[in-house]
């Protein structure tokens, strides 16, 4: 076992000698509804060994990179990513960020100096901090999006979704309304150990009317293609269909499998997406 740290050391110095630091060009973060951070970069990379700083710190296991709808290769150590491409292509980076838990109170701290897009959920989420370095925002169909230049820390919490009740007999009384989002689950534990059990945990026990709240334009677009080819389509009938970028097909196509929508096949050297389980889109 010290053999293999030991060549595990050796091979992480070979490959700091060996890459290039790549620069992100565009960066995403999406806070949704539980409080989950998904980050999402892309970068035009060169082809050899090269490294990706990440702008936040990610859970490793929940790290995955995609280019012309393959995953590659990649190997994580201290907020780098190392990357290794046959050719220069355009690579997508996407993961659940180390956010931690504090109280209520979640902390997302955002290490680059990069321009970054932040989006929102205001009827789901409340920022405790304003955020510094704001170059614009906007506000569309509930969400809040912002485009800010970090290293900063933004915190935020969930807003408590009130139930009221209109008594017939008895006068009405004021009751205060217990919490029922993922805070309950997780309290005193930070979301770096459980952000993806708990995100497998949404997926495989949301019923169907809950899946539809966490679809996209594009999944959404997939699901209404497949349902119009008999519920079963190549990806590359997808592609032809839905006007996206090959690698961001791919990766709605494996977001969509994570929630148990579909399930891709290996048929050839082609995949086959079929929908086995029908959400109202």
């Amino acid at each position: 076992m010290t053999k293999v740290k030991h060549l595990y050391k050796q091979i992480l110095t070979l490959i700091l000698f060996l890459t290039t630091t790549v620069s992100a060009q565009a960066i995403n973060v999406e806070i949704n509804e539980f409080g989950i951070c998904l980050v999402s970069i892309t970068v035009e990379i060169n082809e050899g060994l090269q490294s990706v700083t990440l702008p936040i710190e990610p859970i490793a296991a929940s790290i995955i990179a995609l280019t012309d709808g393959r995953v590659l290769p990649t190997i994580y150590e201290n907020n780098t990513l190392y990357v290794i491409l046959d050719k220069s292509s355009v690579v997508e980076i996407s993961y659940i960020a180390n956010v931690s838990l504090v109280g209520n109170a979640f902390h997302l701290i955002i290490n680059t100096d990069d321009n970054l897009t932040l989006r929102i959920p205001t009827l789901n989420v409340i920022l405790l901090t304003l955020p510094k370095n704001i170059i614009s925002f906007k506000e569309e169909d509930g969400i809040l999006t912002l485009v800010v230049r970090g290293p900063q820390e933004i915190v935020y919490t969930l807003r408590i979704q009130n139930i009221t009740q209109t008594p017939t007999t008895t006068p009405p009384t004021v009751v205060t309304p217990k919490p029922d989002y993922i805070l309950l689950l997780i309290t005193g534990i930070t979301v770096v150990a459980l952000a993806s059990g708990i995100t497998y945990v949404l997926i495989r026990r949301r019923k169907v009317g809950d899946i539809d709240k966490l679809l996209d334009d594009v999944d959404r677009s997939i699901i209404r293609e497949l349902r119009a080819r008999g519920g079963s389509a190549l990806q590359a009938e997808l592609q032809d269909s839905i006007n996206v970028p090959k690698t961001t097909l791919w990766r709605h196509v494996k977001r969509l499998e994570k929630l148990g929508v579909v399930k891709v096949e290996k048929v050839g050297l082609q995949n086959r997406v079929t929908l086995v389980r029908d959400v109202k889109v």
